[in-house]
């Protein structure tokens, strides 16, 4: 039996049976319970006593925020289901269903790190549960490893979020922002955006970061300039260098290479209106984008064809230097060779500005290939939400 037990089995409470207490924290303890009605299992949060200690303010405060979330509905996020006051205990709980699921922690456990491909999308879930959470004044404060479960259909899925009731966090890790350690009612969606940025950089390197402020060198080699530079200012010690809001770092990471973030489960958010709204948006960009590449594309073209027009002219002017060097007398013979020579060398440098071209090309090439691709894929989400 725990100290921080207020409940034991079979007592009710919002309905339920308990069955057992499972663990306790700063703010709530946490029971398993069955709900007889609903035949159902749900996970009970009840306010430590002492924290509560029966004050008006608090109940009031803890009801009106919890009820908010009460309201929330995302792919991506645990639904709050019940929140009440007990008044004969005077206990304050919320309830969520049972949820089972493995944690982002045990599947590191198994695959060690991730790529960048495969931790965008997680990335891009998360912000959007953090999006909507701030459209309605609701900060999450409990992002990390463990909580963040990945579910087989549903994909990532963040637990409910966290309050500071009485200048106390619901839960602290070592994922979460220096500010909500330190002075939690001074923390703000920034502090999320934080936590968001240590679980990214756990995914792309196995490990959280070693020192407070990480340098692009503790991360992988292969990992893009631009996501490196979004990444370590997420991390920032100072939340007015962090993106300032979700919907910045939703601009942010749609902006990256690759950032084709609209066909992840984050997408459990958005209407099929404002799915092909932002589609299109993204379309017009990348197209925009894919003739611009046409064009340098084309550039580079007629700037081979003019380099290999000047390096023929230079092998004719050599071999008429050289025709005309056999037919002069012997004291000609050192400026026939200054002359080829000057002009062996015009061709090697010609012939390596050219060897760079051609390399330009093949990499404009393939990012090309890469929109055009892109371009394919957004076509059929439009197509099929047309269809709809």
């Amino acid at each position: 039996m725990s100290e921080e037990q207020t409940l034991f089995a079979d007592d009710l409470i919002g309905g339920c049976l308990i069955e057992r207490f499972r663990c306790g924290g700063p703010v709530f303890e946490t029971y398993l319970a069955f709900h007889p009605k609903l035949e159902t299992h749900r996970i009970v949060r009840v306010v430590k006593p002492d924290l509560y200690g029966g004050n008006t303010d608090f109940r009031v405060f803890f009801l009106q925020n919890m009820r908010k979330i009460v309201q929330l509905q995302h792919t991506n996020m645990i639904q709050v289901c019940d929140v009440g006051w007990d008044e004969k205990p005077d206990l304050l709980y919320y309830m969520t269903n049972e949820f089972a699921a493995s944690s982002l922690a045990d599947r590191l456990k198994e695959q060690k790190k991730f790529s960048e491909a495969e931790a965008m999308p997680i990335v891009a879930a998360c912000v959007s549960v953090l999006q909507m959470l701030a459209k309605n004044g609701l900060c999450h404060f409990r992002l990390s490893a463990e909580n963040l479960l990945l579910h087989e259909t549903r994909g990532p899925v963040l637990v409910e979020p966290g309050l500071i009731l009485n200048g106390v966090a619901t839960e602290t890790s070592e994922f979460s922002a220096p500010e909500l350690k330190q002075a939690p009612n001074s923390a703000d969606i920034r502090a999320d955006i934080y936590s968001l940025g240590a679980i990214w950089f756990l995914m792309l390197t196995g490990h959280l970061p070693e020192h407070p402020v990480p340098s692009r060198n503790s991360l992988p080699d292969d990992i893009a300039p631009e996501t490196a530079k979004l990444l370590l200012s997420m991390l920032a010690e100072d939340p007015a260098k962090r993106p300032a809001t979700p919907d910045a770092l939703f601009d942010a990471l749609s902006r990256l290479p690759g950032g084709m973030i609209f066909d992840n489960p984050a997408l459990g958010q958005l209407t099929e209106q404002e799915i092909a709204q932002a589609v299109s948006e993204r379309t017009r960009q990348l197209a925009k984008e894919l003739q611009n590449r046409h064009l340098r594309e084309n550039k580079i073209f007629r700037y081979s064809a003019i380099a290999l027009a000047a390096i023929t002219g230079i092998l004719l002017i050599a071999d008429l230097c050289l025709g005309i060097g056999l037919l002069l007398q012997s004291s000609q013979q050192t400026k026939q060779a200054g002359v080829l020579a000057h002009a062996k060398n015009e061709e090697k440098e010609l012939r390596r500005q050219i060897d760079e071209l051609e390399k330009n090309v093949l990499r404009e090439r393939a990012a090309a290939e890469k929109m055009e691709k892109d371009l394919a894929g957004l076509a059929g989400i439009l197509s099929r939400g047309e269809g709809k």
